[in-house]
């Protein structure tokens, strides 16, 4: 039994390519897809439609599908962009429509059909598997290890069909929140806990704040129980205060949140593509939430315990020291040992990260990054005709760097260390007999 939807799609890749523009031309990123990829990740065009199997055949009319902030920031939003045209590395594109806003671990700017990547750039499902990437929507019910099964029966079948493109090669089934997170999660787990602890400590503080704020008003509250204001009025009167105070506080915090990630994309510029980290509808909903949360669990205590002593005794001793009182300081004793208790859990915390961090930067990565600087050199285009003059680009480029006072020697590489952790290619040991074309072993099944 099938145990995907129906819904699958493949990306050759995403290369950045020159965008023609009367103003000037720049590098984007364009992603090489099938016709099922967008529907596969269930997003859907907010003008005009994705690509189809029409448009995925050799042949068939160029058509372009822009993401929403490229189509935001190049076309001012344009609802009469369908039907337009660009011009991609002299390649003239129909824009068939608009994406509505989403993000993949490769975020691009155009979606054109993955058939115009065999002719450009001598890819192809079959002969460059390595650069192919799958995404299928599982059916309701169907478990992770029922796909894994089944992919890697079928990835058995193609290697014996096809042993010179498949041979020696297997399938992995990752889910998509681990594809694009990886190991980001326990660290987010982490810093979540950190965080929760620190919503704690604040929280133990307000907490103490208003007990003692309700211990000066506490003859203030009893004159006007004796005035006939019922329990309920001033505990309601309270909690109001204590929710001002926690939404508050929250407003601020969104505010400050979304300044320091405006701060982080111009610092950081690679914090773009961290999943789409922001302040939207649901963060402003969780901090209202939990300021409301916060304000009853942390304001009601005091509200219950200043409004339920005896209204003669409280007028009567004032600002005194009472049994009510003793217990009230009892209470606030309480409250600074979990605060104290708290932060020495998140000081202990931050100090294992920090001594981690330390210990990371020693870390010896084989060959020294002292004095080392890189730059990315994008030839004009990658077309193949054009192989030939990249290279000597690159060579030009390398010969006047070298001339430069100062350099010591200068070198060019496709990936930088630790800048591609995806790439895997076949291998085989120079001390024994070249296996098979079908039979070369590579990093795929190490996994």
């Amino acid at each position: 039994m099938p145990l995907f939807s129906g819904r699958c799609g493949f990306i050759a890749g995403v290369y950045e390519e020159t965008l023609k523009r009367s103003g000037g031309n720049e590098r984007i990123p364009v992603a090489y897809v099938s016709e099922g990829f967008h529907r596969t990740y269930g997003v859907r065009p907010i003008l005009g439609r994705t690509i189809s199997a029409a448009d995925d055949r050799t042949g068939a009319p160029p058509v372009a599908v822009l993401s929403h902030r490229f189509w935001q920031t190049r076309f001012a939003a344009d609802h009469g962009v369908v039907g337009r045209t660009v011009i991609l590395d002299d390649q003239v594109w129909t824009i068939a429509g608009v994406m509505e806003p989403f993000r993949w671990k490769r975020t691009a700017d155009v979606s054109v059909p993955i058939a115009f990547a065999q002719n450009k750039y001598g890819l192809s499902m079959r002969e460059q598997h390595s650069s192919t990437g799958v995404i299928a929507r599982l059916k309701p019910g169907v478990t992770l290890e029922q796909a894994r099964a089944e992919m890697k029966v079928i990835a058995a079948r193609l290697a014996t069909q096809y042993p010179d493109a498949n041979g020696g090669n297997t399938a992995l089934v990752v889910p998509l929140r681990e594809f694009i997170g990886g190991d980001i999660r326990h660290s987010l787990l982490l810093m979540f806990g950190a965080v929760a602890l620190l919503l704690l400590i604040a929280c133990a503080n307000v907490a103490g704040l208003l007990l003692a704020r309700a211990a000066v008003r506490r003859r203030g509250l009893a004159i006007r129980a004796a005035l006939g204001a019922s329990r309920l009025e001033l505990v309601r009167q309270l909690l109001a205060e204590s929710l001002l105070l926690a939404l508050g506080g929250a407003a601020a915090g969104v505010a400050f949140a979304r300044l320091s990630l405006v701060g982080l994309e111009r610092i950081f510029p690679a914090a773009e593509n961290l999943g789409g980290i922001t302040v939207d509808a649901r963060v402003l909903a969780f901090a209202v939430l939990t300021a409301a949360l916060t304000a009853v669990v942390f304001g009601l205590a005091p509200a219950l315990q200043f409004t339920g002593s005896n209204v003669t005794d409280a007028i009567k001793a004032g600002g005194r020291a009472s049994h009510g009182g003793a217990v009230r300081l009892h209470t606030r004793k309480l409250l600074v040992v979990a605060q104290v208790a708290l932060a020495v859990v998140l000081s202990i915390g931050a100090g294992l990260l920090m001594r981690s961090l330390l210990e990371a930067l020693k870390t010896d990565p084989g060959f020294q990054p002292e004095h080392i600087v890189t730059a990315p050199i994008v030839p004009p285009d990658r077309k193949d005709g054009d192989l030939a003059h990249n290279s000597k680009l690159l060579r030009d480029v390398a010969e006047r760097l070298a001339a430069v006072p100062g350099i010591e020697a200068v070198g060019a590489t496709s990936n930088l260390p630790f800048g591609n952790p995806e790439s895997w290619a076949h291998f085989y040991r120079d001390d024994r007999p070249l296996p098979a074309a079908g039979k070369l072993p590579n990093g795929m099944q190490a996994v």
